[in-house]
């Protein structure tokens, strides 16, 4: 599907025949418009030939890792390259930090950090 809103009325048998059976199958269908300005949004569909419809996109989910380092007063968090680990003696606490972004946000409960 995609994210062009196509009226009911102008899809082919085969477009109509995807959302009718991912509704059946339970799937979120999307109807495109609301309030301006207009959008997609998760509704229970109609079928309305001036409606525009889709199978609600599954979200794209990324993973992000960052090195940190806190400075051994701990009053200082920032990242650092990988050999700045005991090069200088430091006393400095190393992590790695791992978090998913989905769509462009990040999930806190996805936050994970393993001391180096």
């Amino acid at each position: 599907m995609t994210d062009t809103p196509k009226l009911w009325a102008d899809m082919t048998p085969q477009e109509k025949g995807a959302l009718l059976l991912a509704d059946q199958e339970g799937k979120a269908i999307e109807v495109f418009g609301g309030a301006y300005p207009y959008r997609w949004y998760e509704d229970y569909p109609v079928w309305d030939d001036d409606a525009a419809y889709r199978i609600k996109p599954e979200p794209k989910r990324e993973t992000m890792t960052a090195r940190l380092c806190i400075d051994a007063n701990c009053t200082s968090l920032h990242m650092r390259p990988d050999y700045y680990r005991g090069e200088y003696g430091d006393d400095n606490f190393y992590f790695i930090l791992t978090l998913d972004i989905i769509d462009g946000k990040p999930d806190p409960s996805s936050i994970k950090i393993e001391e180096l």
